[in-house]
């Protein structure tokens, strides 16, 4: 992996990387069936000493096995005994596994065992067995799973796309020629000539394409130990090793000229292609300004200068066209706008628009005539024109907040926060405002959601009642449940669900739904308390009653009661196998910064890992896929190394010091141990309870992104 980077990072940067070595013990897994009960394995049912009491969560279900490992069967590790089992339990009845989020290193729903003699018996397999649920513990692989261990087999079964590799042998110079045919017309439809020459000069320098075919092939086997898997990974290649000038050339290309060269990659229709670099731009467009969250602060202090700004942008663009009957219907158009701007502000606020992309929509909708002879110019355009204009509305829209900016310092208002950095950073700021907007609202989520969500949220969650009969039915229904819910929940005996429903009540009582909808989607989504008795297990009975009725539907017991309880990140059970390995740290966490002083992302900047600042966004995401495929190679199921986290270190809170003892990473292939999202589950242990065997100190994490 070193060797693989020596082209992106200098003589210094590599050497920091290489300080950073550690001998690991990775896990890897293939799928088995009935595996002996003390063989190291992932999921299924393990080694449990009959004599003692099986593990349970607090409220009496299983825990069940997420790995064991018998230590007789791994490489000696110092660290590790030579001998017995070390087996991880989490929670399959709770969706966070078991994970006590207010304190992971405190047990809840986990256990982390050391049987020192497996030579005591086992409990029965089928005693486990009996203590788990139907759906819980897959008896057997789908056929397709298992030809996973005979890669010949499923690639000659396989007759579509997905037969990549069969045909890459077979056919690896015809493929490229193909990919190459796409890029020409690719190239053609850009129409930019110092691409063109680009794309020419490199092109005539490849070798002939058998002997391109086998350099590629033999590239891939370097950093995948295997044959290309697919159209991007030899196109990955191609781009970065034989096409580098037309890639920082097309670096400094719009937006949509990049989309249209990246899905040359791929076989797509015209249509195909029109429609995905639409979503793209206006993905883009709602990523930039919607993760802004100085265009809020500016929204509340002054919506009409905010407005102001937008027909300001609006005239710019119309000018573009240089077409007269259309700045003339536009002229007309603001003229009228101008007369209602009131009206259109106090709209805007009922409506709780939230993000610029939202008021974009609010006036269009107002200025329909002018916008449909907009769409009808733009479409009249030659291609040449039509790029032009897009990367126009592209370069004001992303100029957006700066146009802000200078408009309300010279009236003395300075939004607080900087512009995000990329889609990445606007995501994160949105998040945070989500996260502010519904703890505000922690009584009554649905608000926080519809305020949060503007024009849209208002349909979803401020459900109107249809008449002034519905709202009476709906207020006499919510007393009674409000009534009967008091007396469920204080039959519980339980402080934290009290304090949700106090919370929860007040919320209902000072925002009540007024219609049957808002009512259910209060019950299903909206109660806190709901959902914590539903981690739990536990249907709320007093809200399922009323959730039959509001549906017009016959209340029974089971109703409402999840079809399937089972919920672990292991689907089946898999034979572990276990080999050394030298790890790097390349991704934050505690012995990151320990090492580097600074976070991933701050080294990556300083290195220039993350791509030049002048990249626009999609040039930036293809340059950080370049790495992030470079640090894949890392494999990231493991004993004892550096952890991975797909949102943030715990020990930045916690237990700074203790180390990872053992993380189980999503298997992005096939899916059959996904954690959420695809993220990882990590143990982690003291460095002295580790050096004194004691394992059942270690503590566990997981998240997803």
């Amino acid at each position: 992996m070193l060797e693989t980077l020596k082209k992106h990072l200098s003589a210094q940067a590599l050497q920091e990387l290489a300080a950073s070595a550690r001998q690991v013990l990775e896990i890897h897994t293939a799928p088995a069936k009935d595996l002996p009960l003390t063989a190291s394995r992932i999921g299924g049912i393990g080694y449990w000493p009959h004599n003692r009491p099986y593990p349970e969560n607090a409220r009496g279900k299983p825990l069940a096995l997420l790995a064991q490992f018998n230590f007789a069967e791994l490489p000696p590790h110092p660290d590790l005994p030579a001998s017995g089992i070390l087996a991880f339990y989490i929670d399959p009845f709770d969706d966070s596994y078991g994970l006590n989020y207010d304190d992971p290193t405190e047990p809840s729903g986990y256990r982390s065992v050391y049987f020192a003699d497996p030579a005591v018996p086992s409990l029965a397999r089928e005693t486990q067995r009996a203590l788990f649920p139907p759906e819980a513990f897959a008896q057997e692989h789908d056929k397709d799973d298992a030809d996973t261990q005979d890669a010949d087999a499923q690639y000659d079964d396989d007759e579509d796309d997905n037969d990549f590799q069969r045909r890459w042998r077979e056919e690896g110079a015809t493929l490229i020629a193909a990919w190459l045919a796409r890029r020409d017309d690719a190239v053609a439809k850009i129409g930019d000539a110092e691409l063109s020459r680009c794309f020419q000069t490199e092109r005539a320098a490849l070798p002939p394409l058998a002997e391109l075919a086998a350099q590629v092939d033999e590239y891939c086997k370097e950093i995948e130990k295997q044959p290309p898997s697919g159209s991007e990974t030899f196109a990955f290649v191609l781009d970065d090793d034989y096409f580098p000038d037309s890639g920082e050339r097309v670096a400094a290309l719009s937006d949509e000229d990049i989309l249209r060269w990246d899905l040359a990659n791929q076989e797509l229709a015209e249509a195909d292609l029109a429609q995905s670099m639409h979503v793209h731009q206006v993905l883009t467009r709602q990523l930039i300004t919607s993760g802004d969250t100085r265009w809020w602060q500016y929204w509340q202090h002054d919506p009409r200068a905010v407005i102001e700004c937008d027909w300001q942008m609006q005239q710019e663009y119309i000018d573009a066209y240089n077409d007269a009957a259309l700045s003339a219907l536009w002229k007309q158009t603001e003229s009228d706008l101008r007369t209602r701007l009131d009206e259109i502000v106090a709209e805007a606020q009922q409506q709780r628009v939230m993000s610029a992309p939202e008021l974009d929509q609010l006036l269009e909708y107002h200025a329909h005539d002018a916008m449909q002879r907009l769409r009808a110019a733009f479409a009249a355009l030659p291609p040449a024109r039509q790029a032009h204009i897009r990367t126009l509305e592209m370069a004001m829209l992303q100029s957006r907040m700066d146009r802000l900016a200078e408009r309300f310092a010279a009236q003395g208002f300075v939004a607080q926060g900087e512009a995000p950095h990329d889609a990445h950073e606007a995501i994160q700021n949105f998040t945070a405002l989500a996260d502010a907007e519904l703890t505000q609202n922690s009584g009554n989520p649905l608000a926080g959601f519809g305020k949060l969500m503007g024009g849209i949220g208002q349909h979803l969650f401020d459900f109107a009642p249809e008449s002034a009969e519905e709202s009476a039915e709906v207020s006499a229904l919510l007393a009674d449940y409000i009534a009967e819910n008091d007396s469920f929940i204080a039959e519980q005996n339980d402080a934290e669900l009290s304090r949700l429903w106090q919370d929860e009540r007040n919320g209902l009582q000072e925002a009540p739904p007024q219609s049957k909808s808002a009512l259910a989607a209060h019950l299903s989504i909206g109660s806190f308390a709901n959902r914590r008795l539903l981690r739990e297990g536990t249907v709320n009975p007093v809200a399922a009653r009323l959730t039959a009725k509001l549906h017009g539907v016959e209340y029974s017991p089971n109703l409402f009661a999840e079809a399937r309880e089972w919920s672990h990140p292991v689907d089946g059970e898999y034979a572990v196998s276990a080999r050394w390995a030298t790890h790097y740290l390349l991704a934050d966490s505690v012995e990151y910064r320990a090492h580097f002083g600074i976070s991933d992302e701050e080294w990556r900047e300083q290195h220039g890992l993350n791509g030049d600042e002048s990249m626009n966004l999609i040039a930036r995401a293809r340059h950080q896929d370049r790495i992030a495929r470079i640090y894949a190679q890392q494999h990231e199921s493991h004993l004892f190394g550096y952890p991975r986290f797909a949102q943030e270190d715990p020990r930045f809170e916690v237990r700074s010091g203790d180390v990872l003892l053992f993380q189980l990473d999503s298997d992005n292939d096939n899916f059959h141990i996904q954690w959420g999202d695809c993220g990882s589950g990590q143990f982690f242990i003291s460095p002295e309870d580790l050096a004194a065997r004691r394992f059942d100190k270690a503590w566990f994490n997981w998240d997803c992104f």
